[in-house]
């Protein structure tokens, strides 16, 4: 003879643990923002589950050379490399913002992503600190 410790009720209402998280829609997209004479701003849009921010490049153009299809600037701009090398470092930055925000098991949203990604450098280190 067999002793359950749980009837099926009770089993039924016990609570799902909590490392399952539900699945989330996360892209990210370079856009023109922000008039500035004759340039507009490059931004990163992030959209996490419909909610969203833009996070700067620090670089203007002309709308007319932006490409964007591909999200980068086209080949007639002066300082194309540069400036899509910029947009490649903060994607590559804000995806390893995203894997360890998924990894801490933090619900992943747009405000938790902007703490881990505003903390995600140690400003004023020292030489021992950094060894």
């Amino acid at each position: 003879m067999t002793t359950t410790l749980f009837s099926n009720a009770d089993q039924q209402n016990q609570p799902t643990p909590i490392f399952r998280q539900k699945e989330v829609s996360v892209s990210m997209k370079t856009v023109l923002r922000s008039q500035r004479s004759l340039t507009k701003g490059i931004y990163i849009r992030l959209i996490i589950d419909g909610e969203f921010d833009y996070y700067p490049t620090g670089y203007y153009i002309k709308p007319a050379l932006f490409d964007c299809k591909h999200g980068g600037v086209k080949n007639a701009a002066e300082n194309k490399d540069a400036i899509n090398s910029a947009i490649t470092g903060l994607k590559k930055e804000m995806d390893d913002v995203l894997y360890t925000l998924k990894k801490s098991g933090e619900p992943l949203t747009v405000a938790n992503f902007k703490s881990f990604f505003t903390h995600r450098f140690r400003h004023n280190i020292t030489f021992n600190d950094f060894f």
